[in-house]
């Protein structure tokens, strides 16, 4: 495990203590869209690190899309014969959830989520801890890019080079996609 790994599993743990949920989960965004899930803490398994969310699909696609933060509720989406779109929720069996959005420069690069494994209701409190977790996300991807070091949501960039795991395109250097106008080798 690498440092910057260690440091965003760490933060995770704090913030999944702090709310009493089974899972916190942070998430980048992939050259052509979508989203690539990169370190958690509270997961049942490994199986995170091959989904990929479609591009506006699912909460983590829709918070990456409107750039705000989302409660999810399991019950709704079965009553909505919506869960399907939700791999994620159904893969570590979250029924409540809480996503919020990790901004570089005021965009939205990543996502945050928060989950329960039952039935929650995210309180104010709750809802602002989890965004203050993930501005200290925010903080550890903008540090380590200054640095060139590369994201501390990012283990190994050369994993996903490539491959159909990555959707064929390769992350922006720092581990958060690139739009087609910014330069492939600048940072945050």
């Amino acid at each position: 495990m690498t440092e910057g790994e260690r440091g965003g599993r760490e933060e995770l743990e704090r913030l999944r203590r702090e709310l009493g949920c089974d899972l916190a989960i942070a998430g980048l965004a992939l050259a052509g869209g979508g989203l690539r899930w990169r370190v958690a803490s509270g997961a049942v398994s490994e199986r995170y690190r091959i989904m990929a969310e479609r591009p506006g699909r699912g909460l983590a696609g829709t918070v990456l899309k409107v750039g705000r933060p989302m409660t999810l509720q399991a019950a709704e989406l079965r009553a909505g014969r919506q869960l399907q779109d939700y791999p994620l929720l159904i893969a570590e069996g979250i029924c409540s959830a809480y996503a919020v959005p990790l901004l570089a420069s005021g965009r939205p690069r990543g996502v945050l989520l928060v989950g329960c494994r039952g039935p929650k209701a995210f309180s104010a409190a709750d809802r602002s801890a989890a965004e203050a977790g993930a501005r200290r996300l925010e903080a550890m991807l903008e540090e380590r890019s200054v640095r060139g070091r590369g994201s501390d949501l990012e283990p190994d960039l050369g994993s996903d080079r490539g491959s159909d795991r990555g959707g064929g395109r390769e992350p922006h250097a720092s581990g958060i996609a690139a739009p087609p106008s910014e330069p492939r080798s600048g940072q945050l």
